[in-house]
């Protein structure tokens, strides 16, 4: 499907699931896993829930290795980051950020740290020698120790495959990015490009989308929207720039 025809269809998407509401329970919710080939290591699905699309792409760490990247008060389109990280397989928006376009919470480049922790708020993905993971910034307040790669965000949606989101309350409706792992340690990057969900919402899909989600993290979202799957020429566009992102490259071989 052509960008422009997929983006026409998503906005729509978004526009029709604002007054719907998913249960916890809601087997309606559920989808079927029917990831496609690209490359090794590297699947993507389109993924359905109600009248929402996802941009979904699930990435093997066994093939691919995770970078943070930071331009402080330098934000880039998506087209820009792509000429930036050229040799980057997958690209997606990373930290919340303020009006000089400085990012919120911690994020670690290359062992570079910037930003100030969030304690007591939100979770992280962190990349160490230890492997990769998602952790609750309620039982973690930074990044491990020795991380050569980190971005925070809030709230977490998933933890221990179950929803950890759960402020009815929250009914706002908007672009979504979602960084999330699943039982087997592969890593799903998550966009809707329409309007979207409602965090709550969100929060109560994932563990029952037939994904084997075990923790997912909210990365910004609205505006800063944005992906790039080099591979299957995918790129959904962001409103505004961002500073920061998180690319995936292919492992150099042995």
């Amino acid at each position: 499907m052509r960008l422009f025809s997929y983006l026409i269809l998503v906005f729509l998407s978004g526009c029709l699931v604002q007054t719907q509401s998913i249960a916890p329970d809601d087997t309606s919710a559920t989808t079927i896993d029917d990831w496609e080939f690209v490359t090794d290591g590297l699947e993507n699905d389109l993924i359905r829930v109600d009248a929402v699309l996802f941009q979904a792409t699930r990435i093997d760490p066994t093939y691919y290795d995770f970078r943070a990247h930071y331009r402080p008060n330098s934000p880039l389109t998506i087209q820009e980051w792509r000429e930036e990280l050229p040799d980057a397989h997958v690209i997606i928006n990373a930290n919340f950020f303020d009006v000089d376009h400085n990012v919120l919470g911690l994020l670690v480049s290359d062992g570079n740290r910037f930003g100030i922790p969030y304690r007591e708020r939100g979770g992280t993905f962190w990349v160490s020698d230890d492997g990769i993971a998602i952790s609750n910034n309620r039982e973690i307040n930074e990044s491990p120790t020795g991380a050569t790669q980190a971005i925070q965000a809030f709230p977490m949606l998933v933890q221990d495959s179950q929803p950890t989101y759960n402020n009815t309350n929250d009914t706002a409706i908007s672009r979504r990015t979602i960084i999330a792992q699943d039982s087997q340690g592969h890593i799903i990057l998550m966009v809707t490009a329409g309007f979207g969900l409602s965090l709550y919402d969100l929060s109560q899909y994932l563990p029952h989308a037939g994904l084997e989600i075990v923790s997912a993290l909210n990365l910004d979202g609205g505006g800063s929207t944005m992906m790039y799957i080099a591979p299957s020429q995918t790129t959904i566009v962001s409103l505004d720039p961002v500073p920061a992102v998180l690319a995936v490259y292919p492992k150099n071989p042995d």
